[in-house]
This record gives C-alpha cells, structure tokens and sequence, in this order.
C-alpha cells in the first residue's frame, strides 16, 4: 500500500538544515549525476531503523518525487514538485516514530552539469537524557 503525501509547495526541502540533529554518515551510494542524463531514478537502501531522512545535495539537482520503502513492504510517496536545491543539507522526511526504512527511491535530474544526491539517516539515540 502506498500513502501518498501531498505536500505545500516550500514545505519539503525548504531551507537547509542548521546542526543535522543527529544526522550520521552519508550512504556510501550517494549518486552522481550528469545533466545530459536527464530524468533518473535512484534507489538508495537504508535497511535501518530511522527518526528522519535528510538528502545532501552538492550542485544543483531538480527533485521530482520520492517513495520511502519500509522493511514491511508500505511505501510512501512524496509529491516533490520539482523543486531545485543546491549545495546543502535539506530535510527528506521526519518520521513521528522511528520505522524500519528499507530504501529511499527518488526521482531527480541534474540542473547543472554535475551534481550529486547523498542520503542521511537521523538516528533514534534510546539513551536517556541526564537530569
């Protein structure tokens, strides 16, 4: 089942992130990309539990949509409205929970003559806070 997410047109990807609250590596198949390429569709695994999804983008990249595959099969699919983002870290998705995330499919073009598309994971720290 896929639930789809309409979104307002500067919610998604609207400003960068400022301290990446606990944003962790980049995903080693961060994706290059090359403008004569045209529309692609880039499928990142997370296979991990995660609080929220940020992509780090370095040019300049057109973002089309976005499916968040879960481990147990429910996606959901994020109309992006082919918003341009250049070199930052922009927040994907924040989940109210933290879910088991499978893979991230997104939809992208280059807008300029190469770009690069990296995904972030936040991650959940179960420790508690000192009083």
């Amino acid at each position: 089942m896929v639930v789809r997410v309409p979104l307002l047109p500067f919610a998604w990807l609207g400003a960068r992130v400022r301290g990446r609250r606990g944003a962790g590596p980049a995903l080693e198949n961060a994706s290059a990309l090359r403008r004569e390429q045209g529309w692609t569709v880039l499928d990142l695994p997370v296979n991990e539990p995660a609080s929220a999804l940020y992509l780090e983008v370095t040019g300049r990249v057109q973002f089309d949509s976005a499916e968040i595959v879960f481990r147990d099969g429910a996606a959901r699919a994020l109309d992006l409205r082919g918003v341009v983002r250049g070199r930052g870290l922009f927040e994907l998705h924040d989940f109210a929970d933290v879910p088991e995330v499978a893979t991230v499919r997104l939809t992208v073009r280059a807008a300029t003559a190469r770009a690069c598309v990296g995904l972030r994971i936040g991650r959940f720290d179960p420790s508690p806070a000192d009083g």
